[in-house]
């Protein structure tokens, strides 16, 4: 994957150093949690590699239609955007999630670049609208952040797994409460996903991984967009 990673960067004269993906390998390095913390969720992740990534939707799969509120008072149809051309889907755990908002920071960057090749772009979470709304201010996001109320969407693509206690735990120490984020009880987030959607409804792209600190590059989707 990283070899592919670097091919398309120098086909398109891009450095590493520019990447999301150096971006969120510093971020990886300069955790100071400790070390039995970092025992939990790296546990956490393992399972979640073993068992989490078996229904996820993956590429030349039909993409589930959804219609979702924006926090700026609109709601996107998945059909209706795909009329204008391919659309790209990204699941973000929350604007509390440091590696998310180094996603939406870098997609952000590439927002232009997204619309030049004719592409929409969307960015799921099931964190409540007022908190999407902090996010994306504090991100200065121009496209659209959607309430994904209870993780039905992203149940459909089959990305959701529940929180377990010991992570439960942790993620509380932090100051994380799922609870009050998403207005619910349920402890459940989604898989690091993002997929490139074809005009016909499938998923042209799938990038779907159980290490959170893990993203899909801009600059990968750019490329297969520019060559649909």
């Amino acid at each position: 994957m990283k070899i592919l990673l670097l091919l398309a960067l120098f086909l398109a004269n891009v450095s590493y150093a520019e990447t999301l993906e150096s971006q969120l390998a510093v971020k990886r390095n300069a955790s100071k949690a400790p070390p039995d913390i970092k025992a939990i969720m790296q546990k956490a992740t393992a399972d979640l590699k073993k068992t989490g990534l078996k229904k996820a939707i993956v590429m030349g799969k039909k993409a589930p239609d959804f219609t979702l509120e924006s926090f700026k008072d609109g709601q996107f149809r998945l059909k209706d955007a795909l009329k204008k051309g391919p659309v790209v889907v990204t699941f973000y755990r929350g604007g509390w999630c440091p590696y998310c908002n180094l996603q939406l920071k870098a997609y952000e960057s590439r927002y232009q670049d997204f619309v030049k090749a004719g592409a929409t772009i969307v960015a799921i979470s099931p964190e409540k609208p007022e908190n999407a709304k902090a996010t994306a201010d504090a991100n200065k996001v121009s496209f659209d952040l959607l309430y994904d109320q209870d993780n039905r969407v992203a149940r459909r693509f089959g990305l959701v797994f529940k929180v377990g206690k010991e992570l439960k735990d942790v993620y509380m120490s932090f100051g994380i409460d799922l609870e009050k984020s998403q207005g619910n009880d349920q402890w459940e987030l989604p898989l690091a996903a993002t997929y490139v959607i074809g005009k016909d409804g499938t998923v042209l792209y799938s990038f779907v991984d159980a290490d959170y600190t893990k993203r899909a590059e801009p600059q990968v989707l750019i490329d297969l967009i520019n060559r649909l």
